[in-house]
């Protein structure tokens, strides 16, 4: 499945430059142009990540941030700005944000920082999947075995707990 991306800028000309660039690499993509909008996208669809500008006609990208993660923790946010300042970054580094970036941008060094959000989302993901896995196998302390044998044994044991 192709990853999904939100793309928030109150500046048409940056979110389309920007959704083209996206949709050439194969990423499907969605624009907003203020918070309220970006909200309705993200109650209607899943996004693996959200670019957010920081200055919006009817809130700041802080707040967006904010909203996007308490929605879904996972969605990996890149904050753009064309008013950077050192405190604004760390304080959306704080908040999650996974990085942010001074308009105007390279659109090679934008796919960059793409991919590699994308990356660390998908890397995320697959250490919760194996932790998950590794909690069912060794459910019983130090007992360890995926054989045919061992998982029999355990399934006695759970059944001898309920």
């Amino acid at each position: 499945m192709k990853p999904r991306i939100l793309v928030v800028d109150d500046e048409p000309i940056i979110a389309d430059n920007l959704r083209l660039t996206l949709e050439h690499e194969g990423y499907e993509v969605e624009t907003a142009g203020s918070t309220v909008t970006a909200m309705l996208r993200m109650e209607e669809s899943e996004f693996s990540l959200a670019l957010l500008d920081l200055v919006l006609p009817d809130g700041d990208g802080l707040h967006l941030l904010r909203l996007v993660k308490t929605k879904d923790p996972s969605v990996e946010v890149i904050i753009m700005t064309g008013h950077s300042s050192i405190p604004k970054a760390f304080e959306a580094a704080r908040q999650g944000a996974f990085n942010f970036i001074a308009k105007p941008f390279d659109s090679e060094v934008m796919l960059t920082e793409v991919d590699r959000a994308l990356e660390r989302r998908r890397l995320v993901a697959e250490n919760s999947e194996l932790r998950r896995k590794l909690a069912e196998q060794s459910g019983y302390g130090r007992m360890l075995g995926s054989s045919p044998a061992m998982k029999r044994v355990f399934e006695m044991l759970d059944s001898v707990a309920d």
